[in-house]
């Protein structure tokens, strides 16, 4: 015979109810007694103001049913989650079991009154269920760690920006379609996450992040980079994967110097990989795999490729090999940017078309656009043609191109090549030969005005 009674299942729910709702009838009272200010005029222990700030907190956020009953004592730093240093509440950590995947009972927005623990340093709910900062988020100057992983927030108030001390700010898995600004201004700030969002953008200002050495954005709906990151002089890891980036590797990412680790892996991003990252002397992991980003055979590109000790690409060559028979055909790069298109009766025979990629180099007198390459054509048994039978069309594509013209190298000279159409984003001419071509521009010349100050 079994020592207690036997129920339905359902007996047993409806205990675990009237138990739930015993509990909350008895801490209520507690709970009403405080936000009176009853309470907190008797605590002795920190300041009524910082006292009235946990009230608000725990009533709030639905704290009856965190399983802990804070107004138990008349002692706030022994509560659960926190901790207070000479007086003061410098600590609340209330978060789940990632362990156990199981989410803190912490729900609700944070209420307006958390401002006042103005010496709150660390602020920690994570995979919780919070929904909101207010603007008075902004009055914690001496936070240094804040800590919302895994939660509900959709938005953040500008005033986040008035965190000057603010070291570490970890926002991973929330449903953040934007970002404020005012991140920018976070000058001390060492470490972001903002991982697994619905995030479109991140503003250019973050680029003003002059400590910053963890940047973690992977998992986003990004489309683009903001050259600006590459201001970024202090950045050790940028995680950028799985975002649906377009475009090329901006050539400023060239300039962190300190970056260790960089993931742009599983993203639209295509071209030849800039000259500009073998800057990038400290790197040790690279991820490009899953991309239309190509490797270009310059050997002092494949030199430092091999001083990575760990790399994912997907083997694609900026190069392009195509037989074109003699009824011609038409040869793209493999960022789509130039396009050679060979007419019917260039070629005798069938022809190997190759379009190799260079990397851009100085040119006296004329700025350098990152559209150098060299077309060869060799027929079988034979050597490289020096020329086609007809002229061929080359078109190239980009932007700010109506400054820009076409040239071929000869004997150690660039030339210009006869231009049939021309527009701010399109280049057209034709050619009859083979060999090295670049678009290159006038350089910019800048006038400085001589001030003569009468005596």
């Amino acid at each position: 015979m079994p020592l207690l009674p036997v129920y339905p299942k359902y007996h047993y729910s409806v205990l675990i109810l009237l138990t739930s709702l015993f509990a909350l009838w008895l801490v209520l009272p507690l709970i009403s007694q405080a936000q009176n200010n009853d309470f907190c005029t008797t605590i002795t222990q920190i300041p009524t103001t910082e006292c009235e700030g946990l009230v608000a907190l725990y009533a709030t956020m639905d704290g009856p049913h965190w399983g802990v009953n804070w107004f138990s004592t008349r002692q706030p730093c022994n509560w659960t989650g926190i901790h207070c240093t000479n007086g003061h509440v410098t600590t609340i950590s209330w978060n789940g079991d990632y362990v156990t995947e199981t989410r803190s009972r912490v729900r609700g927005n944070i209420p307006a009154e958390i401002g006042n623990l103005i010496y709150l340093e660390h602020l920690s709910f994570e995979l919780a269920q919070v929904q909101s900062l207010p603007p008075e988020i902004g009055k914690l100057q001496k936070l240094r760690r804040l800590e919302l992983t895994v939660n509900e927030l959709t938005s953040l108030p500008i005033e986040i920006g008035q965190l000057k001390n603010l070291e570490r700010l970890l926002l991973g898995y929330n449903q953040l379609k934007t970002v404020p600004h005012t991140l920018g201004e976070l000058t001390n700030l060492t470490e972001l996450q903002l991982y697994n969002n619905p995030l479109v953008a991140i503003p250019a200002e973050m680029g003003q992040l002059k400590r910053i050495k963890t940047l973690l954005l992977w998992s986003n709906q990004i489309s683009f980079i903001p050259p600006e990151l590459g201001q970024l002089r202090t950045l050790q890891i940028l995680a950028m994967g799985y975002n649906p980036l377009k475009g090329s590797i901006p050539p400023e990412l060239g300039n962190l110097i300190n970056l260790q680790e960089f993931d742009i892996s599983n993203s639209l991003l295509s071209g030849p990989m800039p000259l500009e990252l073998l800057n990038l002397a400290q790197l040790n992991s690279l991820s490009t795999y899953n991309t239309q980003l190509c490797q270009p055979d310059e050997p002092e590109f494949q030199k430092w490729l091999k001083n990575i000790n760990s790399v994912s690409l997907n083997n694609l060559s900026c190069n392009v090999v195509q037989l074109i028979p003699e009824t011609g055909g038409t040869i793209t790069s493999t960022d789509g940017r130039v396009t050679l298109e060979i007419p019917p009766h260039a070629l005798t025979q069938s022809t190997i078309i190759t379009y190799r990629y260079r990397y851009r180099e100085p040119v006296s007198g004329l700025a350098s656009l990152d559209y150098f390459f060299d077309l060869e054509a060799q027929q079988s048994g034979a050597n490289l043609l020096q020329q086609f039978r007809l002229p061929i069309t080359i078109k190239i594509s980009g932007t700010k191109l109506n400054e820009a013209q076409l040239y071929h190298l000869e004997k150690a000279t660039w030339q210009p090549i006869t231009l049939t159409y021309h527009t701010t984003d399109t280049l057209i001419g034709q050619t009859s030969l083979t060999g090295r071509f670049a678009v290159l521009a006038p350089k910019t010349q800048i006038y400085i005005p001589i001030i003569v100050r009468q005596p």
